[in-house]
């Protein structure tokens, strides 16, 4: 119960993230969508990191 509440909130972040970035891109405003993107990047990158550290059951 509570992961589909995280679960949730974090697909509502996400939506929240890409209508912000559609915004910036229907007003022209690249500098700041440039510097979105590569926060995001940033944060996506210690999310596979922290995921190739997991060990998954049965995955080998």
């Amino acid at each position: 119960m509570e992961r589909d509440r995280n679960s949730q909130k974090s697909i509502e972040g996400d939506i929240s993230f890409l209508n912000e970035m559609k915004r910036m891109l229907r007003d022209r405003n690249y500098e700041h969508l440039k510097i979105m993107i590569r926060d995001w990047k940033d944060e996506l990158q210690e999310l596979m990191e922290d995921y190739e550290t997991v060990e998954i059951p049965g995955d080998e």
